[in-house]
């Protein structure tokens, strides 16, 4: 019965037909293909992603008046634009101090901030000085403006004789 109705339509209102059915579909896919805004907290985690950047096996490096204070390698590095502080994996690093020691230190993960120039190794941290001292610990953070090393969590002193 609509199949008789279909022949006995013009070619004419056949192609209307077709054109207002591709309408609908059109109508209805806009609708329900339109993604939804994100809320407020997705927005802003967004963002907040947007400001970071990362780095594959790269070097840092901290200099004052030509002279390198620091340097560090890590595995990988995110990098806030907005703070220049930096999160790091698979870190190394080596600091100079003024009395002409030198630090070598390793952890599994750490970074620095950029405000206030220090620089922290997390996990499993090690920092050994050119004449034998040792410190191991959870975490060891190197304080700038004091230029000092503080380990906190298991920390453990040694020192070749």
């Amino acid at each position: 019965m609509m199949m008789d109705k279909l022949k006995e339509l013009s070619l004419v209102h056949k192609a209307i037909l077709v054109i207002l059915a591709t309408i609908l579909v059109a109508v209805v896919w806009a609708i329900f293909a339109v993604p939804e805004l994100p809320t407020a907290e997705e927005a802003k985690k967004m963002a907040q992603r947007a400001k970071i950047m990362v780095y594959e096996n790269n070097t840092m490096k901290e200099e004052q008046n030509g002279k390198i204070i620091w340097e560090l390698k890590a595995k990988r590095t995110e990098m806030s634009s907005e703070t220049n502080s930096a999160r790091c994996e698979g870190l190394t690093g080596r600091f100079y101090m003024d009395d002409g020691t030198v630090v070598d230190g390793s952890a599994l993960g750490g970074g620095f901030d950029g405000k206030t120039k220090d620089v922290f190794l997390e996990g499993n941290a090690v920092i050994v000085t050119n004449d034998g001292r040792k410190i191991t610990a959870d975490k060891i953070t190197w304080k700038a403006a004091e230029k000092k090393a503080i380990a906190e969590g298991h920390a453990h002193l040694t020192k070749k004789r």
